[in-house]
């Protein structure tokens, strides 16, 4: 698709897929406004939870010619864009996705090794972390992938997403826009095959005369409905420096998830003197910040500290 071009000949919808503090619902207004301006009907409407940063968080777009009734989420989606990789091993991506989807995802690896359903019928990937860092000097996604969702689908104009990236978070943002869109690596699962690719199961819901027979079921006092391991949230990781700790706990008592704890039985100026669960550290940072020794150092994930 050229970049001064949009093609909307019907109703589209669109679903992103992000965490707290990446800027998925803002880059969901920002894909209305532009398709406003450029004369189409459009709608977002975001979806979260009651955690903050890191925590999974929806948005959902309607794009229309004419004018959009459906004020509720989107359930089959056109287009889904994932902000953050890891989301895929704790959310369905895929979930709804009719025959001719296309598939916008953050990530270092090459399109045509990635898992996805039947229906997708075009994945656009881009290191959008990468980019954010290298132009923004943040991991916060959100305007590289506008960019690749303008390059993947053409539904609005890139140059339009651009300006109104600009206007909301500052000049640099426009660049990384035209970044993101410029570094796509797109694959057609249809056309090419993929060793990852994997049919989706038959049926989107199961009819009334198949559910399962249910009883009551009891859930221990302290529980959760299922395992919710904030460690995949993160994009970056906290290193500890024996060398330069003082054992003050102040790191301890600091964490506020709790993932970092002295060692029972060992000195805590040893080297296993202090240590952070990676299973629920969000990579916050706050320990980074309140050690008064600089013992702490963030260290982007996938890289060796």
């Amino acid at each position: 698709m050229e970049p001064g071009r949009c093609a909307v000949p019907l109703a589209k919808e669109l679903r992103l897929h992000g965490r707290g503090g990446q800027g998925t619902v803002k880059a969901s207004e920002i894909i209305v406004h532009s398709a406003v301006r450029q004369g189409l009907y459009a709608n977002s409407i975001p979806y979260f939870g009651f955690e903050r940063r890191g925590a999974p968080v929806s948005a959902f777009v309607r794009i229309s010619g004419e004018p959009i009734r459906p004020k509720t989420q989107v359930y089959h989606p056109n287009c889904v864009v994932v902000l953050d990789e890891t989301l895929m091993n704790a959310v369905d991506v895929f979930e709804g996705m009719p025959g001719g989807s296309v598939l916008v995802l953050n990530t270092k690896r090459e399109p045509s090794l990635l898992p996805v359903k039947a229906g997708v019928t075009s994945v656009a990937a881009v290191d959008a972390t990468g980019i954010s860092l290298d132009v923004l000097g943040r991991a916060v996604p959100n305007t590289v992938m506008l960019g690749a969702f303008c390059r993947a689908t053409g539904w609005v104009v890139v140059s339009d997403v651009a300006e109104r990236a600009a206007q909301a978070f500052g000049p640099s943002n426009a660049k990384a826009v035209m970044r993101g869109y410029d570094a796509v690596r797109t694959f057609s699962p249809r056309s090419g095959g993929s060793a990852a690719a994997r049919p989706s199961e038959d049926g989107d819901t199961a009819s009334i005369d198949e559910w399962p027979e249910t009883g009551p079921h009891e859930a221990p006092v302290g529980t959760e409905l299922y395992v919710l391991e904030t460690g995949e949230w993160r994009s970056h990781r906290p290193v500890w420096q024996a060398e330069a700790c003082n054992g003050c706990g102040v790191c301890v008592v600091s964490c506020p998830v709790g993932a970092v704890s002295f060692n029972a039985g060992v000195p805590p100026r040893s080297r296993r003197g202090v240590a952070v669960d990676l299973t629920y550290c969000k990579g916050c940072g706050i320990c980074v910040t309140e050690c008064p020794r600089d013992a702490f150092s963030l260290v982007e994930e996938g890289v060796r500290a």
